[in-house]
């Protein structure tokens, strides 16, 4: 039965993989389905990146431009959760950032988890509690957000010390995740922007560039394409679970079978 974990790591660049800071996820890099060069939305930042990721639309169709939004906001649009839910697909969410609850939807039935603390130890904290849950229950989809490593990068910058180290441990993370999970589910790993000097607002290959990584228990007749955007990434995940994707996405599947 197919399974499936989104793993989205908040402001994390693909030198963190390359370079082997990360050195768990460099492994995968070689032994996966990897790009380093996928291209996030305009504008790079992180609630206009998720809405365009879960509503499958560009930020000039969503809507969505900052990190500020009414909560009774609408986007012409169906959401990831809301279209899983329809096709009795059980779904969960694990987040430390509130405002990121805003980009799940409203008709569905997902079941959310969240931990207010966006420092490392609440990605810790996250991670332990999915351990926990997952041994009664086994979604057939689960969202996880990691937001340290961008709060890092704006307060120390990114490929900072701090935010190399705070990168390891969340390499050890993912870690956890894959040796506990990685016999029942499959996974998709990736960010929602880069980061340069204390941010990301600009227009530039350190931040609109991210990494993305496929981990699957059967890779046989897979087709990778790595010319890959966020955008892609919903599309990808219907695909995966047999349902057919909205006519009005912009998006398309980066992995065929």
């Amino acid at each position: 039965m197919k399974k499936l974990i989104l793993i989205s790591i908040d402001g994390f660049r693909p030198e963190l993989i390359d370079k082997k800071y990360c050195q768990f996820l460099h492994s995968l890099s070689k032994n996966s389905y990897y790009s380093n060069n996928v291209q996030s939305v305009i504008p790079p930042i992180t609630l206009p990146c998720f809405y365009s990721i879960f509503f499958g639309v560009n930020p000039l169709t969503h809507g969505v431009f900052y990190n500020i939004i009414h909560d009774d906001y609408k986007v012409n649009s169906p959401n990831l959760f809301e279209i899983l839910s329809k096709n009795n697909f059980s779904c969960s969410a694990y987040f430390n950032w509130k405002t990121l609850e805003k980009a799940f939807g409203h008709n569905n039935n997902l079941v959310k988890y969240f931990i207010d603390d966006l420092t490392i130890n609440g990605d810790i904290k996250m991670v332990s509690l999915l351990l926990e849950n997952i041994k009664s229950h086994l979604p057939d989809f689960i969202f996880l957000y990691l937001g340290a490593l961008d709060e890092v990068g704006h307060k120390y910058k990114w490929m900072s010390k701090e935010y190399i180290e705070t990168a390891k441990t969340v390499d050890k993370l993912v870690k956890i995740l894959i040796e506990s999970l990685g016999e029942t589910y499959d996974f998709i790993i990736h960010s929602d922007h880069g980061g340069y000097e204390y941010g990301h607002y600009v227009l530039m290959k350190e931040i609109m560039t991210v990494p993305l990584l496929f981990i699957s228990r059967n890779s046989n007749n897979i087709e990778f394409n790595k010319k890959v955007g966020i955008i892609d990434i919903a599309p990808t995940i219907l695909n995966y679970f047999g349902i057919n994707i909205p006519i009005n996405w912009e998006g398309t599947p980066f992995i065929t079978k």
